[in-house]
């Protein structure tokens, strides 16, 4: 912890309802977990997305990692799980290059076990950020959990170093990147460790001070020993600061064997950042069981202590509303992700809600699936999506 006079914030705090999305892990990890927070996304964004949040319905707001000179406050937005509720302690502490403490918010805690929440930071001395780069630290009871960079100065700061920075790499799933624009291009989980069988790696990278245009860099693969695995087209930086998300295949489309990697950043023969990785995690159960339910059950899912609700493939007429209950293992919370879509007998989708990623590693979730008016009576189905693939799918009668 540090303590640093004169550095005030405000913050947002979001807690989830029960009425639209209930969601537990089972009780055995839970209490593994409890102590243990999981900090899912921190970044930097700017002041008027911290004033403008409520507004957006607490969507997260856009990373913004370069801001103008003169800028008096940063904001951060980050999501966890895991916390203690009025107990876990969270702080941002912002630091120069050199690693000077310059400017933080108070240490406060949070009334749930796991949301999302944004605070902003104003400058050193409740003054302005002073031209350069900064790195901020989300602090989860004194312990630095998450890190971001972020830079002051629109335009390259005289006597800086040539080329750009690379405040973020990092290896992700190819499904995220085929839905980073569904997520409205927002930073992506990290992945470590990749199922035994994996062909394509994505790989994340946000940068800084590069010359539009005119910058070149190219992102590699290398095994333990060094050796060149597979490497992508190089790529020409378009501005001065932006991300990128690509993904490369491993030769002739065959599986990564099962080791230990390493991505690099290279410019020219200089390595400019680095992500490790390996592959070798066991295929995931993804899901234990799917099925639907009533609605009146999942209202009163606390009152039963969260015990798996009734299933239910007969709804009566005019129905509005029903629940797609299921029980999933061994996801990668923050990393995988889920979408349950309800299409008629006909094939056509009358229910598709947006995908939403998973918070922990298992649990239990129950999504109430509802229409403006009641379902026509007929035959339904109900896909359950995992990262973008089919892995289950039920049938029920309305009617």
């Amino acid at each position: 912890m540090v303590s640093i006079p004169a550095m005030f914030a405000r913050r947002w705090i979001l807690i989830l309802g029960l009425l639209t999305l209930c969601l537990i892990p089972d009780r055995a990890t839970w209490a593994a977990r409890s102590g243990s927070v999981i900090v899912g996304a921190f970044y930097s964004t700017t002041k008027a997305n911290f004033d403008n949040w409520p507004k957006t319905n607490y969507q997260p707001p856009p990373r913004v990692g370069a801001f103008l000179p003169g800028v008096s406050a940063v904001a951060f937005f980050f999501r966890y799980a895991g916390a203690l509720a009025n107990h876990t302690q969270f702080q941002v502490v912002i630091r120069t290059s050199a690693g000077a403490a310059v400017a933080a918010d108070p240490a406060f805690t949070v009334p749930t076990v796991g949301s999302v929440e944004m605070v902003d930071v104003v400058g050193p001395g409740q003054g302005t950020f002073p031209a350069g780069s900064y790195s901020a630290d989300l602090l989860v009871d004194g312990t630095a959990a998450a890190h971001a960079l972020f830079m002051v100065g629109a335009a390259p700061i005289p006597g800086a170093p040539l080329g750009p920075i690379f405040p973020s790499f990092y290896a992700s799933t190819t499904a995220a990147q085929a839905s980073w624009a569904t997520f409205k291009y927002l930073p992506p989980a990290p992945i470590s460790t990749f199922f035994a069988g994996t062909s394509e790696i994505a790989l994340y990278y946000e940068y800084m001070g590069a010359t539009a245009g005119v910058t070149r860099v190219e992102v590699e693969i290398h095994a333990r020993n060094g050796a060149l695995v597979a490497k992508a087209t190089p790529q020409t930086l378009t501005q001065y600061g932006g991300a990128r998300f690509l993904i490369i295949q491993a030769p002739g489309r065959r599986p990564f064997a099962n080791g230990a990697y390493q991505a690099e950043i290279l410019m020219g023969a200089t390595v400019a950042a680095t992500a490790d990785f390996s592959v070798g995690r066991p295929p995931a159960a993804a899901y234990l069981f799917f099925y639907t339910a009533a609605a009146s059950d999942a209202t009163a899912w606390v009152e039963h202590k969260y015990a798996p609700l009734p299933q239910t493939t007969s709804f009566p007429a005019n129905t509005t509303t029903i629940v797609a209950f299921f029980a999933f293992a061994r996801v990668a919370a923050d990393g995988d992700f889920y979408q349950v879509i309800i299409r008629d007998q006909a094939g056509k989708a009358v229910i598709s809600n947006p995908a939403g990623y998973f918070p922990t590693n298992s649990g239990e979730q129950s999504l109430l699936e509802t229409l403006k008016t009641p379902f026509p009576s007929g035959a339904y189905a109900a896909d359950l999506y995992i990262d973008s693939q089919l892995a289950a799918t039920i049938r029920f009668i309305v009617g």
